[in-house]
């Protein structure tokens, strides 16, 4: 994982309440043809979901992680593509 991150090739976010981690995500460039893709994955701890803390997380992963991986062009979740820096 540290070497992908240190190659740009995944952007990873952690959320803090009071000084714990309760969320974490990451942003993951795939490879071979499909390159250009990244793949979005959050885990948020029981007890701090439907607080706001995930919306808050995409909306830093679709400004943050999709422009600091080299190449990607485009972001999903699921079956939701969430960003295309393409437009």
């Amino acid at each position: 994982m540290l070497t992908r991150l240190e190659k740009d090739e995944m952007f990873y976010l952690v959320a803090e309440v009071d000084g714990k981690v309760v969320a974490v995500s990451e942003i993951t460039k795939r490879t071979g043809y499909e390159k250009n893709l990244g793949v979005i994955g959050i885990v948020i701890r029981r007890g701090f979901r439907d607080l706001g803390i995930g919306t808050e997380i995409m909306k830093t992963l679709r400004v943050c992680g999709c422009d600091r991986i080299d190449g990607l062009n485009t972001c999903s979740f699921g079956d939701k593509q969430v960003c295309d820096s393409r437009v």
